[in-house]
């Protein structure tokens, strides 16, 4: 792999396709992030901006920028899922995948995970 830059100047986000991504999850009703500096997921800017990209620099942080759009609320809130009436406590654990949806983060388990819990 490519050593990838540091820092990004754009009004375009940047090319995160030389750092890593990691498989996040959900454990004991928490939304989890296994990632660290080196992951695509930490690297966003380090401005208080509420759309990116907005021109500022890209850099590594020591946080996953999905997990505090997912835990912001209660974590059944931001499940895709259409099962109703769970608690954050009731999610199993499992794979999880996400999608930006403009205003909110919402969480799907990952299918095979998903099988394998449930079996």
């Amino acid at each position: 792999m490519a050593d990838a830059p540091d820092v990004w100047s754009a009004d375009v986000p940047p090319d995160l396709s030389a750092f890593p991504t990691v498989q996040h999850r959900i454990e004991k009703g928490r939304f989890v992030c296994p990632g660290d500096e080196t992951a695509s997921c930490h690297q966003y800017p380090a401005c208080d901006h509420e759309t990116w990209p907005c021109g500022c620099d890209y850099v590594p942080h020591a946080d996953c920028w999905i997990k505090p759009w997912i835990d912001g609320s209660d974590l059944v809130d931001s499940y895709a899922g259409d099962e109703p009436y769970l608690r954050d406590e009731d999610l199993p654990d499992g794979d999880a995948t996400w999608t930006f949806e403009g205003d909110y983060v919402l969480f799907d388990y990952v299918l095979a995970s998903r099988e394998a819990s449930d079996a």
